[in-house]
Protein backbone atom coordinates (compact mmCIF):
# COMPACT_ATOMS: atom_id res chain seq x y z
CA UNK A 1 0.00 0.00 0.00
CA UNK A 2 1.29 3.46 -0.89
CA UNK A 3 1.49 6.37 1.49
CA UNK A 4 -0.24 9.64 0.58
CA UNK A 5 3.06 11.16 -0.59
CA UNK A 6 3.89 8.12 -2.73
CA UNK A 7 0.36 8.14 -4.18
CA UNK A 8 0.69 11.84 -5.14
CA UNK A 9 4.03 11.19 -6.76
CA UNK A 10 2.64 8.21 -8.66
CA UNK A 11 -0.31 10.28 -9.88
CA UNK A 12 2.04 13.03 -11.09
CA UNK A 13 4.13 10.48 -12.98
CA UNK A 14 1.05 9.03 -14.64
CA UNK A 15 -0.18 12.50 -15.65
CA UNK A 16 3.16 13.43 -17.20
CA UNK A 17 3.55 10.13 -19.05
CA UNK A 18 0.35 8.80 -20.58
CA UNK A 19 -0.09 5.05 -20.71
CA UNK A 20 0.31 4.81 -24.50
CA UNK A 21 3.40 7.01 -24.71
CA UNK A 22 6.67 5.31 -25.57
CA UNK A 23 9.96 6.06 -23.89
CA UNK A 24 12.32 8.17 -25.99
CA UNK A 25 14.77 6.16 -28.03
CA UNK A 26 18.25 6.15 -26.62
CA UNK A 27 20.76 6.45 -29.41
CA UNK A 28 24.52 6.50 -29.51
CA UNK A 29 26.08 9.93 -29.17
CA UNK A 30 27.27 11.58 -32.38
CA UNK A 31 30.77 10.70 -33.61
CA UNK A 32 32.23 13.92 -32.21
CA UNK A 33 31.32 12.84 -28.68
CA UNK A 34 32.66 9.32 -28.94
CA UNK A 35 36.03 10.13 -30.42
CA UNK A 36 37.80 7.96 -27.86
CA UNK A 37 36.33 4.88 -29.51
CA UNK A 38 38.01 5.91 -32.75
CA UNK A 39 41.55 6.22 -31.40
CA UNK A 40 44.16 4.81 -33.77
CA UNK A 41 45.51 1.43 -32.74
CA UNK A 42 49.03 2.86 -32.44
CA UNK A 43 47.91 5.23 -29.68
CA UNK A 44 46.01 2.56 -27.79
CA UNK A 45 48.98 0.21 -28.08
CA UNK A 46 51.32 2.94 -26.91
CA UNK A 47 49.21 3.56 -23.84
CA UNK A 48 49.17 -0.10 -22.90
CA UNK A 49 52.88 -0.50 -23.63
CA UNK A 50 53.72 2.45 -21.38
CA UNK A 51 51.61 1.06 -18.53
CA UNK A 52 53.11 -2.41 -18.83
CA UNK A 53 56.67 -1.11 -19.07
CA UNK A 54 56.25 0.93 -15.91
CA UNK A 55 54.60 -1.98 -14.09
CA UNK A 56 57.42 -4.37 -15.01
CA UNK A 57 60.15 -2.00 -13.90
CA UNK A 58 61.30 -0.33 -17.12
CA UNK A 59 60.28 3.10 -15.86
CA UNK A 60 62.47 5.20 -18.19
CA UNK A 61 61.33 3.29 -21.28
CA UNK A 62 57.71 3.46 -20.09
CA UNK A 63 57.90 7.22 -19.62
CA UNK A 64 59.49 7.62 -23.05
CA UNK A 65 56.69 5.60 -24.67
CA UNK A 66 54.08 7.52 -22.66
CA UNK A 67 55.56 10.84 -23.79
CA UNK A 68 55.54 9.79 -27.44
CA UNK A 69 51.99 8.48 -27.10
CA UNK A 70 50.83 11.71 -25.47
CA UNK A 71 52.38 13.74 -28.30
CA UNK A 72 50.63 11.51 -30.83
CA UNK A 73 47.33 11.89 -28.98
CA UNK A 74 47.62 15.69 -29.00
CA UNK A 75 48.39 15.73 -32.73
CA UNK A 76 45.56 13.29 -33.48
CA UNK A 77 43.01 15.38 -31.52
CA UNK A 78 44.13 18.62 -33.16
CA UNK A 79 43.88 17.05 -36.60
CA UNK A 80 40.44 15.54 -35.98
CA UNK A 81 39.10 18.84 -34.57
CA UNK A 82 40.46 20.79 -37.51
CA UNK A 83 38.89 18.29 -39.90
CA UNK A 84 35.47 18.68 -38.23
CA UNK A 85 35.70 22.49 -38.14
CA UNK A 86 36.73 22.91 -41.78
CA UNK A 87 33.81 23.27 -44.20
CA UNK A 88 33.75 20.73 -46.96
CA UNK A 89 34.13 22.44 -50.29
CA UNK A 90 34.59 20.21 -53.32
CA UNK A 91 35.19 23.07 -55.72
CA UNK A 92 38.63 23.59 -57.14
CA UNK A 93 40.47 26.72 -56.04
CA UNK A 94 40.23 29.62 -58.44
CA UNK A 95 37.25 28.35 -60.28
Amino acid sequence: MLSSFERRMWDEIQQQHPAGAEDPAYTRPPPEERAVEQLPAVLVGGMWAAILLVLFGAVVAGLAVATATAAGLVLWRARSRRRRAAPRDDRLPGG
